[in-house]
Order: C-alpha cells, then structure tokens, then sequence
C-alpha cells in the first residue's frame, strides 16, 4: 500500500531512469506524461514488476474519469483502502464485476486474461469471429469466460500476442505490459477543457466538459466518456473513421456539427439522460441507443441520422427524438419513444419489443409497423400515413391515421383512420365500435388522396438440392424475423418473395447489414429493379461472393455472423412506395465460424497482408467472391482502388456486379478474366508482387476516410 501510494503521489515524467531502451519506453512516457500512470518515490518506473487488479482498475479510472459510485460492496474491499472509491466507480461504470466468490482481490496480480475482460468491457467492443483468438498457439488455455474479450481485441489490433505466438492468458501482467494493451487501445486521451484540432490515428478519449474537437480526423473509435459528466462536448468538421461511444453529458448537449461517423453513433449513458444535437453537413448512417437519451437534428443540410435503433434499455426509460429519419427500429421491451417533430420513414416496433409505446405529437411518419403488443398515440398535429398491425395495439389520441391495415386480434383505434383493411377472421375496435372484414359491418371507407402499399407477409425462397427445387421458409412481416439458424451450411439462399397489396410492382434491395450495422450499402445508382414478389440476392452477390445458384448459408455466415437485416423499397405499380425490412437469423453466434478457404491475413497497423492458404494456390478467381476474402480481414469494403505504386489503376464499388471481373482486369491489364491460365489465386499473388500492385479498401463512401492497405505475403 506504501509503494501504490508513493506511485500516486510522485508525476515526475523526468526521473524514471530505469526505462531507458525498454520496448515500451515511448508508450511509458506518453501516459506518464498525461498524468495517467506514475513512477515510484526512487524515480523508477519498474516495467517488469507486476501490476495489481486494483492498479489496472485505476489506470482504467483515469482515463474515461468515472464520476457515478455504486452501493456494491466487496467483502475484500476496505472503506479507507485507496482504491476503494475508484473500485466502487468501476463497478458503477460495468467494468468490475468480481470473482465466482464475490470477492475483488484488490492485491492479486491482475492476469493477461482478466485485463483483456475488463478492457473489452471499458471500450464497448463487439466480437465478430469468436474464434479469432484461436490463431494463438496456446489456444486451448483461454476459457469460454476471456475468450470473446481476447478475440475481439485480437481482430481490432489492439493486442498481437507474444513473440512465440502465444498469448498466456493466465500469466500476470506486468506494468509495461498494461501500459503497452491501454495505449494500444486508448489511442489518444483530451482531458483538460479546451479547442484541439489535427487529426488522430487510431482512437480518441474524451473525460471532460468543455472540449471542442474541430478539423479533426480520426481514424478509429471516438469515446465521450463518462467523465463528461452532465457537461458539453462540441464536434465540429469532424470525421471519424469508427464508432462514436457516448458515455457522458447532459442536458447541455454533446454537438455534431459538419461531422460524419463511418461506424455507429453508440448511446449508452447510463443515471441520466444526455441530449444529442446534429447539426449542419453531418452524416451519421446508423445510431443505437441503449440508454435514456434526446436526439435532436437542428439546421440541418447534411444527411443526418440515418437508421435509429433502439436496443438493451431498462423497461421504463424513454428516448426522444426530433428530426428527419429513414428508420426506427424498438428492440427493447417496456421503453418509450417520444416523436416530437420531424418525420420517420418506416417505424418498427419488432417482436422483441413487449409492452413498449410510441407516442407522435408533431411527427409525421410513413409507416408503423407493429409486430408486438405495443401502445401507439398519435396527437393532435401528427400524422400516419400507414398503420400495419401484425400484433395487439391500443392506438389512441386525436392526431391523423390515412390507413390502417389490421392483421392480429386485440386492436382498438381510438380515432377513425380515413381507410381501415382488416384481415378476414379478424376483429378489430374502432371508435369503441367493433370492426371486421365482413361486408355487414363494413368499415367507413374514405377516398385517399394518394395510393398506398403494404405488405402482408415476406418468406425466403431456399434449396436444399443444388438449385433442382426451390421451397419457402416460414413467413413474417416487415420488421420481424425468419428463423434458418438450424439449416445446414450447403443450403442456397435465392429469393426474397414479398406479399404485397396490391401485387403488382417493384422491389430493389437497398442493403444487407449484421448486427453491428456493417454489410453491403448498396448505391442508388446500382440497386437493381426486380419484379414482385421476388427480388434475388443473388442478382446482386453472385459478384461479390462467387455463386450463381442461389447464395450458400455458409458463405451468408461467413460474411454476416449470426444474422443479416436484409432491407429493400418497394414501388407499387400505383405509385406508392414502403421500405421494407427484415432479419434472416442464420446461427447461434456462438457456432458461426468464418469459413474463409482460401487466405489468411496478418494485420500490420494499416496494412493487411493476405498469405495463400496450403493448396488453395491453383483456386480459379471465377470461384471467390470479393466480399468472401476481404470480409475475413474484419472489414466489409464499400469501395477498392488499385494502385501500382502511385499509380492508381482503377477504382471499383464492391456491390457493382461487374467489379470482381474489372478488379482483376485492372491488376491484369487487359482482360485476363476469363484465362484458366492466369486466372488463379497463386498467379495473381505472383503479378501483383512482381508489379508493386496493391489495392487500398475503404469499408464507406465517407469524404476523407483512411483506408487500409491489402497487400499479398
């Protein structure tokens, strides 16, 4: 205790003089700089001494600044111990959560496994390849509980293993080390209010009020961290290559002004509700919000927000929104979702979402689709253009209904919908009276002053011979969810077959996206048409993926994980329009396994270098699909250029179906596409070796963003 309280009290950044030359002196100097970590009362620094759970949990402390404590207390745990309050902010913050026998064991040694946990934890990670971690030689010592933190950790890059490819989970960790995995990770750290500008490589962590980002690029993650507090943090001209994590602020707002985000506008602030203002040229495709929150777009001239989902928070929080948005998924149960102004294009309360309620007070939106038990209010100055009720709802107030399409028991509407559509069998109640599809007690049937379209069910046409026969699976509706996780990895996936009223019309798919909102955006430009009720997927991925019969699930698992959220827009031949969306569950995400054949790839800061798996050199191109390899490296591309030197070749949109042939082509030269004799994967190595050619992958469309390097070993 004398030597951690030595450790606090001294900064001096001049007197270490025992890290001279140590392999992580820089990273050493960098955060004892910052005031992060310290040396000892004798002026060393001890990198090869080991660091304690407690010393690993306050160096986590410092940097994201937590500020909330929790009443939890650990039997091992003394009130006047140094470390109790930053314990007790760390258990608050979700970081700490003890031993199987509810004790801390402050003084223990903190173990290279349990610092991977509780930085997976810090940093909000999301595993994509559970079985990243078993590319190290060790392997079968990491356990179930520190093997999704260690693979997640693997495949961002922020930890590389030993130099005998091992990574000794059980091993203690030593101050270097610890310094070495948070610098990996943390990037860069703003603690001290205050405008910054230049840009950032790898990730950035905000602690404290008063900080203004301008001008800025950074190419990784940004963290508005749980030091904020209840303060303000201003973005302006900012683009950020990853996610944004809100953990802090308050009512005065965290600001984006002229700043795109590649990744998710992440909203998990915890105790309190913080308000988000957009404003300006911003662009922010897609934000989850797993916690109390206001979201607002002001003066806007950018795209803005884009989808919003609604996810993990406590039944009876409530979220409110204000702004022009394609998408509202709920996913919560017993949440509340507040539309005060702007418009929503589609608004899907999904199956998940029990007992949760969505009241429009000045919003307009397009479509509600309801596949939960679920309340609705619609006041007086909003408006719904489409009502599908898939699922129990009590629709109330005062506000405008154009049309209702009832398919499940249980609906009352308080107000009168100008049309109502109630499916046979079906009783609904409207104005207090009951309402059926029987021409006796018909509904009151206005005129619309424009047409509409809707959707009754959606079903996925599959084979299990090789294309010979083709069946469907079980139904849903828009917003809900197709079950195929216990189908095997052989069975081909073809059709999306959507049941429309009326029948007639178009549907081109618009995206495919796994859980974290990564997949194939696919430009206006190259979404193709295709008639009701089928749109193929593989119209659009036999390019990218390398099949012409369907698309197998397992190259689906390879690409997506557990499921795909498969969106398209539906034009009806009388005009009408509805985007439709649903999720094709493909696996328990526990067993999904990448099954990338043919490469496996070594990550070097931004360059990714691809090694030819053992007698897959003779593999014909024509078999590979452009996402099939590159989605193996932890990225789903959106656009690559190649270059010869610094020389650009060309450059190509992954979803065009003409890319895989005009990439090779361009590597090539002249149209090698189809020659047996220079159309494999070893010759394509060998020439793109020869020439200096390599191809740099963007994963968005986004102005400015830092691609990676892929280059052959």
């Amino acid at each position: 205790m004398v030597t951690m309280l030595l450790t606090l009290a001294i900064p001096s950044f001049a007197s270490l003089d025992d890290i001279s030359g140590h392999w992580a002196e820089n990273e050493i100097n960098k955060w004892v700089e910052k005031g992060i970590v310290k040396g000892y009362g004798d002026g060393t620094f001890g990198p090869e001494n080991t660091i304690t759970r407690a010393e690993f949990t306050a160096l986590l402390a410092r940097i994201f600044n937590f500020i909330k404590s929790s009443d939890k207390v650990f039997p091992d745990v003394s009130d006047t111990a140094w470390y109790a309050e930053t314990v007790s902010k760390s258990v608050a913050a979700g970081i700490i959560k003890g031993d199987d026998t509810g004790n801390f064991r402050p003084g223990d040694p903190i173990t290279r496994q349990e610092a991977a946990v509780i930085l997976y934890r810090v940093f909000d990670l999301k595993v994509k390849n559970k079985d990243a971690a078993a590319s190290f030689a060790d392997s079968g010592n990491i356990p179930g509980w520190s093997k999704d933190a260690i693979s997640a950790l693997l495949e961002n890059g922020y930890i590389n293993g030993r130099p005998d490819n091992t990574f000794a989970p059980t091993d203690n960790m030593n101050r270097a080390e610890a310094v070495k995995m948070i610098d990996s990770i943390t990037g860069d750290l703003k603690n001290v209010e205050g405008t910054y500008t230049g840009d950032i490589q790898g990730n950035l962590v905000v602690n404290a009020s008063g900080i203004t980002l301008k001008d800025m690029k950074i190419s990784g993650d940004l963290f508005l961290a749980h030091g904020i507090g209840e303060g303000e943090v201003i973005l302006s001209n900012v683009d950020v290559g990853g996610r944004v994590v809100v953990r802090g602020g308050g009512e005065n707002s965290i600001i984006l002004e002229n700043t795109s985000i590649a990744g998710t506008l992440l909203v998990i602030k915890k105790d309190g509700k913080v308000r988000i203002v957009v404003k300006g040229d911003s662009d922010i495709p897609t934000a989850q919000v797993s916690s109390a929150s206001t979201i607002v777009e002001e003066d806007l001239t950018g795209l803005g927000i884009g989808d919003i989902e609604v996810i993990e928070l406590e039944p009876g929080d409530s979220i409110i929104l204000d702004g022009d948005f394609e998408s509202l998924d709920v996913e919560a149960p017993g949440v509340t979702v507040n539309l005060e102004g702007g418009s929503v294009g589609a608004v899907n309360i999904l199956e998940s979402a029990v007992d949760s309620r969505v009241n429009i007070n000045s919003a307009t939106v397009t479509d509600l689709n309801i596949a939960a038990r679920s309340e609705v209010t619609v006041n007086e100055g909003a408006t719904l253009n489409n009502l599908n009720a898939n699922a129990t709802v009590a629709v109330t107030g005062t506000g405008t209904i154009e049309n209702a399409t009832i398919n499940a028991e249980g609906v009352t509407i308080e107000q009168k919908p100008k049309k109502i559509t109630v499916a046979e069998g079906v009783t609904a109640t409207v104005e207090g009276k009951p309402v059926t599809s029987k021409p006796e007690t018909p509904p009151v049937v206005d005129i619309p002053s424009y047409p509409t379209v809707s959707v009754s069910k959606i079903e996925v046409g599959y084979s299990i011979d090789n294309g010979l026969n083709w069946v469907e699976t079980d139904a849903c509706t828009s917003g809900g969810t197709i079950d195929i996780a216990t189908f095997d990895d052989n069975v081909q996936v073809k059709d999306i077959i959507v049941t429309a009223v009326p029948a007639t019309g178009k549907i081109k798919l618009t995206s495919l996206l796994d859980s974290s909102g990564n997949g194939l955006q696919i430009p206006a430009a190259l979404a193709e048409e295709q008639d009701l009720p089928k749109a193929s997927i593989d119209k659009m991925a036999k390019s990218i993926i390398g099949e012409n019969k369907g698309v197998s699930l397992k190259n689906l698992r390879t690409l997506f994980g557990s499921s795909v959220k498969i969106t398209g827009l539906l034009t009806s031949d009388n005009g009408a329009s509805l985007t439709v969306s649903f999720t094709l569950k493909l696996g328990d995400p526990a067993e999904v396994k990448a099954k990338n054949e043919w490469v496996t790839f070594t990550k070097e800061g931004s360059t990714v270098l691809a090694e030819i798996k053992d007698n897959k050199g003779d593999t014909p191109l024509q078999s590979i699909g452009v996402y099939t390899i590159i989605s193996d490296t932890g990225y789903m591309p959106y656009k690559v250029v190649i270059k010869k030197d610094e020389e650009t070749l060309g450059q190509f949109i992954c979803a065009d179906p003409d890319a895989r042939g005009n990439i090779i082509n361009a590597i090539y030269g002249v149209d090698y596409w189809y020659s047996q004799e220079n159309g494999t994967l070893e010759k394509l190595r060998d020439h793109m070796n020869t020439n200096n050619i390599y191809v740099l992958v963007y994963r968005t469309d986004a102005e400015g963003e830092t691609p990676y390097t892929l280059k052959f070993k």
